[in-house]
Order: C-alpha cells, then sequence, then structure tokens
C-alpha cells in the first residue's frame, strides 16, 4: 500500500499548544485503529546505488516514510517512485525492496509493528 503525501488532507492548527504560528498536519489515517506493537522505529540513510533486496513480511508488517530523496520501491512487485512524504506499508504476508538510484540517496522512518491479538 502506498500513501501519497499530495493525497493527505492537511489539517492546520494556529497557535499549537499555546505555541505561536501555525502548524501543518498531513495525517496518515490508513494506519489509525491499527491494533500492533512498534518492534523497531529508525531513521535510516540508504546510499545512492544501495538498495534493500525484496524480502516478505511473514509474521509483522513494516513501513517506510520517505523524509528526503527519491526511491525506487517494489509493492509486491508493481514498481513505483516514492518521493519526500510517501508512506509504503508492506503488510504481513506481502512482500517489498527499495533502492536509491539518484544521486541523493533516501532518507526515511522504518518501523516494523507486530499485530497483537
Amino acid at each position: 500500500m502506498i500513501i501519497r503525501l499530495d493525497e493527505l488532507d492537511c489539517e492546520t492548527t494556529q497557535a499549537p499548544r499555546n505555541g505561536k504560528g501555525v502548524v501543518e498536519c498531513f495525517p496518515y489515517k490508513a494506519l489509525y485503529g491499527l491494533n500492533v506493537r512498534i518492534k523497531t522505529f529508525n531513521m535510516m540513510n540508504l546510499i545512492p546505488g544501495s538498495a534493500i533486496g525484496l524480502h516478505k513480511h511473514e509474521n509483522d508488517m513494516e513501513g517506510y516514510l520517505v523524509l528526503d530523496g527519491t526511491a525506487r520501491y517494489s509493492d509486491n512487485g508493481n514498481e513505483t517512485v516514492l518521493e519526500s512524504g510517501d508512506l509504503a506499508v508492506c503488510r504481513k504476508g506481502e512482500s517489498h525492496s527499495m533502492e536509491a538510484f539518484a544521486e541523493e540517496g533516501v532518507t526515511f522512518l522504518a518501523f516494523i509493528l507486530e499485530e497483537l491479538h
């Protein structure tokens, strides 16, 4: 599943928590309500020309939230390009891979979630 930043509704708050100015929030609502435990949560730098190989998530799910750069991503064999703000979610039983094919590499948050019963 790919959630594109430009498809999210921007919510704004004036003077958040008695601060000043405006904060913009782009909620990834597709993840709301999941009954999960966070197993890992990492900021990652995928160096230009590097790749995370195709792998299947047998007992958990993984998300990649691109912070900076452009990546080639395989979502169960469907190739796409991820850009800043895009979220890729690989659910239990699915497969994915990611490659930093541009000169700047890719910085992203990677998190593995375990479903609770």
